[in-house]
């Protein structure tokens, strides 16, 4: 089963307006990038995290979605509230690109450059250490596979041969 960013309305109707389905998949997309995973595999009432949110359940969805994350304020109530209204099922009643741009989230703190930076560094760290240890951990499985083959190839190389006395000094 693959993934979809399509709203609702794409899957269960012929004719559909393209700013709410756009604002739709920004939704998951957004979503995505603060979570690191999707919201649902599908925008249908049989999808066990998106049903959360088309029956008026969203507290589920968030919880369901919190039980992965490092502490229950992971997501902030702000973000809450600006996702719910771009994953809204019904297209009348989703998100517009103004509700959007006044939402508490949006309009929310934002890092300045220095802050970047150092998330940044950080960032870099950790990718160079991980680096660091999957090259080790290459080189040492690239060093055992070598030497079982060696060991192989010298109890393979000489078997099958009768040896006779002195055959040592030869």
């Amino acid at each position: 089963m693959s993934f979809s960013f399509e709203a609702p309305e794409m899957i269960t109707s012929e004719e559909f307006d393209l700013e709410p389905t756009d604002i739709f998949a920004t939704g998951i997309l957004l979503f995505m990038m603060r979570a690191g995973s999707r919201p649902f595999l599908h925008a249908t009432k049989t999808d066990t995290y998106y049903r959360q949110i088309y029956s008026g359940k969203a507290a589920n969805f968030w919880k369901l979605h919190s039980k992965s994350k490092p502490s229950d304020d992971f997501f902030s109530e702000d973000f809450k509230q600006l996702v719910e209204g771009m994953l809204q099922a019904d297209p009348k009643k989703r998100f517009t690109i103004e509700n959007i741009k006044s939402s508490n989230w949006y309009q929310g703190e934002t890092a300045d450059k220095t802050a970047i930076e150092e998330e940044i560094k950080k960032l870099q760290k950790l990718v160079k250490e991980f680096y660091r240890t999957e090259n080790e951990k290459r080189r040492l499985e690239r060093e055992k596979a070598k030497k079982e083959t060696e060991a192989q190839i010298d109890k393979a190389a000489f078997s099958g041969f009768k040896v006779y006395r002195g055959s040592e000094d030869v």
